[in-house]
């Protein structure tokens, strides 16, 4: 069974955002992929050419239930991918959106709002 969720509040900087629509979450899918180096940095790229950038590196995968090895390791992040009307689609880290498809957007957009300013709270917090 699909799962069909509304999208609160698009947060791209698009001429025509889906603030408002409706979509079907497809499930989670590769989106970036994590680097862990040896020297406790860390940096993010995207999952879409991860492939050609590794085989020069050649850094290990780390896989789900695996010890993290010595040195350099890398893992996938996944993330929520949202198939809108149109047939584009959205990904869970470009908007917020909510499953409870009955919900005004106003309702849900309470819930963001909250949610933002808890985060807020929490970088202020780490910060000192």
């Amino acid at each position: 069974m699909q799962k069909i969720v509304r999208i609160i509040e698009d947060c791209r900087k698009v001429d025509n955002p889906a603030t408002g629509n409706l979509g079907i979450y497809e499930g989670d899918f590769p989106r970036t992929v994590f680097v862990k180096n040896t020297d406790g940095s860390a940096a993010e790229f995207w999952y879409e050419g991860w492939d050609k950038v590794n085989a020069e590196w050649k850094i290990p995968e780390l896989k789900r239930g695996e010890p993290r090895p010595e040195g350099r390791y890398w893992f996938i992040n996944t993330n929520p991918r949202i198939r809108l009307e149109d047939g584009s689609y959205i990904w869970g880290d470009e908007c917020w959106w909510s499953d409870k498809v009955e919900a005004d957007v106003l309702e849900l957009q309470k819930d963001v709002d909250f949610f933002r300013e808890v985060y807020a709270a929490m970088l202020l917090s780490e910060s000192k």
